[in-house]
Formats: C-alpha cells, sequence, structure tokens
C-alpha cells in the first residue's frame, strides 16, 4: 500500500516520522529541492509527486493532507472521488456544509475519511472517562480545559479565510475535542473571542462556558497570546468527591515530546494517585489506526462524525 503525504515542511514531519514506523510505502508531494533532500535523507521515500494531481492520478491508496485548513474540503473531497482513503489535519474543513461533504463523499464512494486528531488518542483522555465512570470522583460538576503560550505561528494561520478563524480553530480545537469527549452533549455555551495581541487580524484568546445536559458546567481557555512562564494543568476535572488533574511532570514539552513517547497530556492524577499510562506515541496510533481500518475494512478508530461535532463546536464558540 502506498501512503502519500502532502505538506512535508511543517507538521507533515510529524506524520513522516510515525509513518517511518509502519510497514507502509511512503510518498510526498513536493516541489522544494530541498525539502526533498531533507525528506529523503530522514525518511525511506517511493515517490515524490510535484503536484496533488500527479498522486491523484497514481496507484497510491492514502492521501495525508497536511495543508491549510482551507484547502481540506476542496482536496479532500478531490482525493475521494479519485478512489482514494484521506487522512487530513483538523479541522475537518472551515465550515459545516463542505465538512457533511466530505462525510457524504465518503460514504459514497466506500472510502476511509479520518481527521488526525492526535489528542484524541491520548491514553490520558481514555484513563480519564474510566475514572469518571467507575465513580472515582462521584458526581463530576467541573471540568476545566486550558492551553495558554505565547505562539506566533506562521502567517497563514493568522489569516482568517486561510485559517477558517485564528486560534480557536487550529489550536483550540483539540482541546474542545477533549472537553467534549469527557463531558459528552452540551445545552448552550456562552463564549468570548478576542485579540490580546493586537497585531493579528484573527483572535488568539477565546474563552467558554459549556453547559452540559449532565448538569456539569466546563470552563474552556485557549491563548496564544500568553507570555507568562506559569506551567498550569491542562485539565481538571472535578467532582463531588474527588477530583482528575494533569500531572505537569508527565507533560509534554515543545514538539509534544515526553518522557515516554509523543503524547498530548500529562498522566492523569486521580484523588492524588498519578495513573501511569507508559510510553505512547499519539501519531503512531492515529495514523496506524487509519491504516489497520483501511486493511480490516473496518470504521476509522477517530470518527469523521466526531471532528465535524468539534467543528460544530468551534463555530458556535465563535458565534455565541
Amino acid at each position: 500500500m502506498e501512503y502519500v503525504v502532502v505538506g512535508c515542511r511543517g507538521f507533515g514531519k510529524y506524520h513522516l516520522e510515525a509513518l517511518s514506523k509502519i510497514d507502509v510505502d511512503v510518498s510526498i508531494v513536493e516541489r522544494d529541492h530541498e525539502t526533498v533532500k531533507l525528506c529523503r535523507d530522514n525518511y525511506n521515500i517511493k515517490s515524490v509527486y510535484g503536484g496533488f494531481d500527479e498522486a491523484l492520478r497514481s496507484n497510491a491508496d492514502m492521501i495525508d493532507l497536511v495543508v491549510p485548513h482551507n484547502l481540506h474540503a476542496p482536496m479532500a473531497l478531490k482525493a475521494l472521488n479519485a478512489g482514494k482513503h484521506v487522512i487530513v489535519e483538523k479541522p475537518l474543513a472551515t465550515d459545516v456544509k463542505d465538512a457533511r461533504s466530505m462525510i457524504g463523499l465518503s460514504k459514497k464512494t466506500g472510502k476511509k475519511l479520518m481527521v488526525a486528531e492526535q489528542y484524541y488518542f491520548d491514553p490520558a483522555i481514555a484513563r480519564i472517562r474510566d475514572s469518571i465512570l467507575k465513580n472515582e470522583i462521584g458526581r463530576m460538576h467541573t471540568i476545566i480545559m486550558r492551553n495558554q503560550r505565547l505562539h506566533r505561528g506562521t502567517e497563514w494561520r493568522w489569516d482568517p479565510v486561510a485559517n477558517g478563524g485564528g486560534s480557536l480553530i487550529d489550536g483550540g480545537i483539540h482541546f474542545v475535542d477533549a472537553m467534549l469527549n469527557i463531558g459528552g452533549e452540551y445545552e448552550a455555551v456562552t463564549s468570548r473571542c478576542y485579540k490580546g495581541d493586537s497585531l493579528r487580524a484573527a483572535e488568539d484568546t477565546a474563552m467558554a462556558i459549556f453547559d452540559f445536559t449532565s448538569g456539569a458546567k466546563g470552563l474552556l481557555f485557549h491563548s496564544w497570546a500568553y507570555s507568562g512562564m506559569l506551567q498550569v494543568p491542562s485539565y481538571e476535572i472535578i467532582g463531588d468527591n474527588g477530583a482528575i488533574i494533569e500531572d505537569l511532570g508527565t507533560r509534554p514539552g515543545p514538539g509534544f515530546q515526553a518522557l515516554r513517547g509523543y503524547r498530548a497530556f500529562g498522566d492523569p492524577v486521580v484523588n492524588n494517585r498519578i495513573l501511569q499510562t507508559g510510553y505512547f506515541d499519539v501519531f503512531y496510533a492515529e495514523i496506524q489506526g487509519f491504516i489497520d481500518s483501511i486493511n480490516n475494512d473496518s470504521d476509522v478508530p477517530f470518527p469523521p462524525e466526531l471532528a465535524l461535532r468539534d467543528l460544530e463546536t468551534v463555530l458556535t464558540i465563535y458565534n455565541s
């Protein structure tokens, strides 16, 4: 099977690194000679396609889109129509209509469609959900998800057209996904999105309060305009008989590198007891899971309907 990565200069390198551990032929779409050389020097590259259309005409089985957000829908739809399975970086699309078209075409063609949402695969989330189901913290009443740092990013990420918004639809959607996977369905959202750093065209800070159907409340805070160095937990889940908090000692550093693998979150501490999750690579897990779903003709591990839910929630936060 041949797997083609489209977009190798930025986040695509994480995908290529994970693919180096997977038994699959890896090709790339790239015109820049220096980038091609870098990829060939570091990874076992089968073919280099000079353009997206050339890759679609090939016998490749899978297309991995690591491109600006406004290109997700048109490129994914084109790839699905060409008979390719598609994995695409988050968000699924920049608007709900396009996202639904992608899901519909995937079902019509019988080709897999998945969003590469690495935060979904982090074992901390499964352990948190398990602790809640086991009633280890009693009735859950508050969920706090936060990510705050100073992040400039590449220029297109601050273009509301190319990005579909600002920091929320880019980095914040990861934490929206985690919030909803823990809290479940919600009834209402109250939010504020604004520019803490006025140099950018789009928002760099967003906060939202969720009213979950369970009665719990959720607080989301995401900012790329935080110049302080204080480290705070990414998640806290509070119940009437205990709490779960992220362990800062196992929290990943820059580039998702952790003490044990590539992680999105640190291990959960449940009622002052750390639940060690061991070695884990979130990028390997998402890509291997996608490939396994093709080989086994099974559902993708991160359903596109959840990615649609995340996108709808981000757009609700923008508009509420």
